[in-house]
């Protein structure tokens, strides 16, 4: 019960955070035509790899994350999911995406 509780509790705190309207007096503002040429510059010239260093630390985590699975399954502890492929691409595709919104040409841990 005490599990389902603290979930509860995150998932209103993740989704409190989607509702309240975020404060603009506290942001700085960018002209548009300026976020227009970043935002082409990057889609045009950035093309971000995956350093060693990276592609290192995402498949230990990917093994990892699937050994606790096998050994949760093992135990008859179930409580978790294990990660996908699927997922692991998408945390791919989110840190070159990441690297890209700095204009890095290499993702980094």
């Amino acid at each position: 019960m005490r599990e389902e509780a603290v979930d509860k509790a995150i998932a209103s705190h993740v989704v409190n955070l989607h509702m309240l309207k975020i404060d603009a007096s506290n942001s700085a503002e960018v002209d548009m035509d300026d976020l227009r040429k970043y935002l082409c510059y990057a889609k045009m010239k950035v093309f971000p790899r995956i350093s060693e260093e990276a592609a290192h630390m995402l498949q230990d985590m990917y093994v990892s994350d699937r050994m606790a699975s096998k050994e949760q399954q093992i135990s008859k502890k179930t409580n978790g999911i294990p990660i996908t492929v699927r997922q692991l691409e998408a945390i791919i595709r989110l840190s070159e995406s990441i690297a890209k919104m700095h204009l890095l040409p290499v993702v980094t841990p």
